[in-house]
């Protein structure tokens, strides 16, 4: 038997609790205290109309979900004696639900049609599985992070998947493990993920949706494409990332060959955003962002990963002019011209991102705190302006969400941020 902080009796098994300190990579000398700190941390989720429904209910943590919270329900005790699920859940003697810390925790505002207490810090419902080969779900995802909270935080810029070039970690692999981890601790709690470079991106595209699926709730996904090897099949290869794989962007890089009007024309098709690292060559932004003025544009890392203040610099006049073109904080070392970026172009035009998995997302998390902006700028830069980015690409590609089927729903005027999930 465990007590919670509030007083709650838990039955828990020790393994399960130690499996769940484990995950956390705690060190066997800490077990113990860290296993009572979860369970402390303890918090009532819900009450249900048995104990059966509490422990299938889907949310984080359990066998449908990522292992960020697993639902117990308090054994002893009386029921508590008054409905709290809505009436389709049926009875009036419920028992309550408590979530327990699993690898990470973080504030998600409950869906107001499946939780009716005000409680501070629950976990949202998880859809339950979908079949491998079936269509992605849709899943509502709250502007704000918890109710009278901070922002919903969003890394735009993750890696993800495996390589085949052998040149460096950017085309072997890009492992998620740690950086999951490291995201969850700095409070960041979606990430946008695309592949590492590789000879085919029809193949990493369809492994990176595979990762949005297994981890679901917590990362959104972008295709890849390469501008000049896959010519001729890049409207299709968009179009499966979008419509069958439930992709909500494209990634372009210079790296592997400059942009091509095939992307833009594919991007415009299925209203898709295109995050497009121009490698320091940031005068052709005016070109391809002029042509098409109806395609958002991320330059990443303010133009020049390679710390090129001039071309950094370079960046900032069609950032401030055109209102189709952005650009993402990861990489940026230099401080003082992202200070600078955000006072000409706007908050409105800056998208937090960490270039994971090799850059420790807290440290550049730290960045965005330290512009010391007001809480509207701050949340606009770490996931407002994203979600902006990405309404178009659900109303043409995915309409409005569902949470638990992978039907589609008609569109809706209070949704505020939705994503395949």
């Amino acid at each position: 038997m465990w007590k919670t902080r509030d007083g709650a009796i838990l039955r828990l098994p020790f393994g399960t609790l130690r499996r769940l300190a484990s995950e956390r990579g705690v060190p066997e000398p800490e077990m113990l205290s860290e296993i009572g700190k979860m369970v402390l941390s303890a918090r009532r989720v819900g009450s249900f109309r048995s104990r059966k429904d509490a422990r299938n209910y889907p949310v984080f943590g359990g066998r449908r979900g990522p292992k960020s919270y697993r639902l117990v329900t308090r054994p002893l005790g009386r029921p508590v004696a008054r409905p709290v699920l809505p009436s389709r859940f049926g009875g009036r003697r419920t028992f309550p639900g408590y979530a327990i810390l699993g690898v990470e925790s973080f504030p998600i505002t409950p869906d107001p049609d499946r939780w009716d207490e005000p409680l501070d810090t629950r976990p949202s419902p998880v859809s339950p599985a979908v079949p491998a080969d079936s269509r992605p779900s849709i899943q509502r995802i709250p502007e704000r992070a918890a109710p009278g909270g901070a922002s919903l935080v969003i890394d735009c810029h993750c890696h993800a998947g495996t390589g085949d070039g052998f040149t460096g970690p950017w085309d072997t692999r890009a492992p998620l493990d740690r950086y999951l981890v490291r995201a969850a601790r700095a409070g960041i709690h979606r990430t946008v993920v695309f592949p590492a470079f590789t000879t085919d991106y029809r193949a990493a595209n369809r492994e990176v949706a595979s990762l949005v699926r297994r981890h679901r709730g917590r990362l959104l996904g972008f295709a890849m494409v390469h501008a000049a090897r896959d010519r001729g099949r890049i409207g299709e290869m968009v179009r499966e990332a979008a419509q069958d794989l439930g992709l909500l962007g494209i990634k372009v890089h210079a790296h592997d060959a400059r942009i091509s009007r095939e992307v833009c024309e594919a991007a415009r098709r299925h209203s898709l955003p295109i995050l497009y690292d121009v490698a320091g060559e940031v005068a052709s932004v005016e070109l391809f962002a002029g042509e098409y003025p109806d395609v958002p544009f991320i330059i990443p890392h303010l133009g020049s990963f390679a710390d090129d203040w001039r071309a950094q610099r370079g960046l900032l006049a069609p950032l401030e002019r055109l209102p189709n073109v952005h650009t993402d904080t990861s990489g940026v070392r230099r401080f003082d011209i992202l200070q600078e970026a955000v006072r000409r172009a706007g908050p409105h035009k800056v998208l937090f991102g960490t270039d994971g998995p090799w850059l420790h997302p807290a440290v550049e998390l730290a960045k965005i705190r330290a512009l010391g902006l007001s809480g509207p700028d701050e949340g606009a830069i770490l996931g407002g302006n994203l979600m902006r980015l990405l309404r178009r690409s659900l109303r043409v590609n995915g309409g409005s969400p569902t949470l638990n089927t992978g039907r589609r729903a008609q569109s809706s005027s209070d949704d505020t941020g939705v994503f395949f999930d």
